[in-house]
């Protein structure tokens, strides 16, 4: 399922991901693989937060990776300890 739809809080979510890490000076589209009901759980959290399926996996990837490098270790054991 793909989430299209543009909330009035468009604007303000993209200002948050915009500043939620590091610039990247190009991006690539990838193609992964979900487990339907953890790609469903993702999408109802995105459209309760207003954004789209892709901002909210930048949000998460981001915040694994600052959390790993503050706390320091493995992203992995971060989530799974």
């Amino acid at each position: 399922m793909t989430i299209n739809v543009r909330n009035p809080g468009d604007e303000r979510a993209e200002a948050f991901i915009a500043h939620s890490g590091p610039k990247e000076s190009s991006k690539t589209v990838v193609n992964i693989q979900f487990d339907d009901a953890l790609l469903a759980r993702i999408d109802a959290d995105a459209l309760r937060l207003g954004i789209s399926r892709t901002e909210w996996l930048h949000v998460a990837a981001n915040g694994m990776l600052e959390r790993a490098k503050i706390e320091g270790g493995n992203p992995l054991l971060l989530v799974f300890a």
